[in-house]
Parts: structure tokens; sequence; C-alpha cells
């Protein structure tokens, strides 16, 4: 998907929030070179408890992407 993204689409950037609690989804976007750009504070409501909650922010950009 990634390949597709970034060579016919030419998109500059990708970018994923991820619950800061998600270990699996900062495993994986880490495997795959994203970088965290920053904490974003009450960013999201989550509809089960109720309570707006944070999102961390992963970015992937297209010369980090070639480079790998």
């Amino acid at each position: 998907v990634l390949a597709l993204i970034f060579g016919k689409m030419t998109t500059p950037r990708v970018e994923a929030c991820v619950d800061p609690g998600n270990q699996a989804a900062f495993k994986l976007l880490k495997k795959l070179c994203f970088q965290e750009e920053g904490l974003l504070r009450k960013y999201w409501f989550n509809n089960r408890t109720r309570q707006y909650d944070d999102m961390v922010m992963l970015a992937l950009l297209a010369d980090e992407y070639r480079c790998r």
C-alpha cells in the first residue's frame, strides 16, 4: 500500500494516529519507519468511555520511504 501511495499517487506523507496504549500499532509503524511527531491531547471522543482521549501522531515522508 505504501508503494502505491508514494509511487503512483505522489503523496508527500502518510500519517497515523494511534492510541498511546496500543503497543502493537506502535511496533508495526516503527517497523515501517514511521516517526513519532507528537501527542494530540484530547484528540478524539471515545464512545465507550464517554470521554476525550489523547492520540499520538506518527508520519512517514516519501523521501524517508524511498531511502529504506
